[in-house]
């Protein structure tokens, strides 16, 4: 879809209180949180709609982080912005959605709506391709635009003409105010008898039996699967070289590293303590002791072990890594080929899961790509109550903490970057 951006002759900022361009602005927030971006969430969706519609109400200056909790996400006036840090996770997360939804040429000459980071205030650009235009051709129909239009409709060719079309022009005005004063009215209606907020019951359901275990986390991560496993030992020798010692057992892959932060910044809030442990060297011991939350697919030796006997499993071959359908006749085409170079990659896939091992005693919690990508959206998927929500959607709400569940995502991958999450298919017990 593309928005007639109003008088428009480049790309610039624009602050403007016409309330034309408060509908091409409305317009445009409509097609961004009803694309494929945002429209399976809905918190973010409520997060950009609530700051565009103060910024153009003139309420900006109020737009503050608890402002926005409290407002958003049904937060207490009181509560403690350090410990819950939903309002800046969720900007973060609605600026790389509009980067995505801007990042698709089909939308490159569309009105935008940007987020700058440290900042709450929406502010806006406008785009318009203007040409010079040209004499039509014998036989040729001329091309008339939307703007031509409007201006031929503002010459009158009479008197009594400019009088008619001067009445309706003030009555659309008088309509267009009214339109979008219910527009910003029935939004922040909304804001304020919606129920409550499902994802966040998703969100405390999911993680409650790791939360409710009063101990330790068992983290287990890494390595760089650089060495052959079974050429090497588990732990360092006595013998082995610093450096080669700094590589096989200190080293784990960035995007693990980067979906730790993730569920850190999560559960610290929750007195939730983590032990970090390289799965090279995390024993069968360490699994039993605590809780474990498994981070990485191929790179992760436990991943692999306990996700074997379940549905949905990782399988590694020369040429292509995938996650199998235990229970498909025909297996899905969730594959990556290893032979082909990282640039053309456009979709990661990552299972995703909590249930309690029977081998370990304890409930584990997986977040492991296929590819770097797809940890990166396990991470982002298993810390948002929206898409908990929908995960947990088929089983009875009395059962969200007590069911086993694991789910296959497909993340969408444009210029190296994850988009949202989608779940494809999911197993419950």
């Amino acid at each position: 879809m593309n928005i007639l951006a109003p008088e428009s002759t480049d790309a610039s900022l624009w602050s403007s209180t016409k309330i034309a361009d408060h509908k091409a602005i409305l317009t445009q927030l409509d097609a961004i949180v009803s694309s494929v971006h945002f429209r399976s969430s809905k918190r973010y969706p409520s997060f950009l709609r609530f700051v565009v519609e103060e910024e153009l109400s003139g309420r900006g200056s109020e737009l503050k982080e608890r402002t926005i909790g409290v407002e958003v996400f049904r937060r207490d006036v009181t509560y403690d912005t350090n410990e819950d840090p939903i309002v800046r996770v969720a900007a973060a997360e609605v600026r790389k959605r509009l980067a995505h939804y801007y990042a698709d040429a089909s939308h490159k000459n569309e009105l935008r709506i940007c987020l700058t980071s440290g900042s709450y205030n929406p502010t806006f650009q406008k785009f318009s391709v203007t040409a010079e235009p040209k004499s039509p051709q014998l036989g040729e129909t001329p091309h008339v635009t939307v703007a031509d239009a409007e201006l031929t409709a503002a010459q009158p060719e009479a008197a009594g003409n400019s009088i008619l079309a001067s009445q309706n022009n003030r009555r659309l005005g008088l309509w267009l105010t009214c339109a979008a004063s219910l527009a910003i009215l029935g939004g922040i209606v909304y804001t304020i008898l919606r129920p409550t907020n499902l994802s966040d019951q998703a969100l405390s359901a999911f993680w409650r039996p790791i939360t409710d275990s009063h101990s330790t986390i068992l983290a287990s991560m890494g390595p760089v699967p650089t060495f052959d496993p079974s050429s090497s030992p588990s732990q360092p020798t006595p013998d082995m070289n610093l450096l080669e010692a700094v590589r096989r057992y200190n080293v784990v892959p960035l995007v693990d590293a980067i979906a730790l932060s993730r569920l850190s910044a999560f559960l610290a809030p929750r007195k939730i303590q983590l032990r970090v442990m390289n799965s090279d060297t995390t024993s069968f011991d360490d699994v039993q002791n605590s809780p474990s939350i498994l981070i990485g697919g191929f790179s992760n030796q436990w991943t692999i072990r306990l996700t074997s006997k379940l549905r949905f499993a990782f399988e590694d071959s020369p040429t292509i890594s995938r996650i199998l359908d235990h229970q498909a006749k025909v297996q899905p085409d969730w594959v990556l080929h290893r032979d082909k170079p990282y640039s053309s990659l456009i979709q990661d896939y990552a299972i995703v899961a909590r249930f309690h091992d029977p081998s370990t005693g304890n409930m584990t919690v997986v977040v492991a790509g296929i590819g770097p990508n797809g940890t990166l959206a396990a991470g982002e998927f298993l810390t948002s109550g929206e898409d908990l929500a929908q995960l947990l959607s088929s089983v009875p709400r009395k059962d969200w903490q007590r069911v086993n569940v694991e789910a296959v995502i497909v993340t969408q991958v444009i210029n190296g970057k994850s988009g949202p999450p989608q779940i494809v298919a999911a197993s419950y017990w």
